[in-house]
């Protein structure tokens, strides 16, 4: 994602927004992945990324970690 204070909040979220879609459509043939298992975890701002983007996701997590 774009960090601040270049950009604010709402295109932050925009690019984990992105992310996620990306993740959900590209993830299962690059990563070999289950994106309907998916665990998101996240320290310091990615934590409070963690968050963010957990209450904007169609497709919830199984779990969320996020610290400090």
């Amino acid at each position: 994602y774009r960090l601040a204070p270049k950009v604010k909040l709402p295109e932050i979220a925009t690019d984990l927004d992105d992310a996620f879609v990306w993740l959900r459509e590209k993830g299962p043939s690059l990563f070999r992945i289950d994106p309907d298992r998916m665990v998101i975890t996240g320290g310091s701002a990615g934590g409070f990324c963690t968050f963010l983007a957990t209450t904007r996701m169609k497709h919830k997590p199984k779990a969320v970690v996020s610290y400090w």
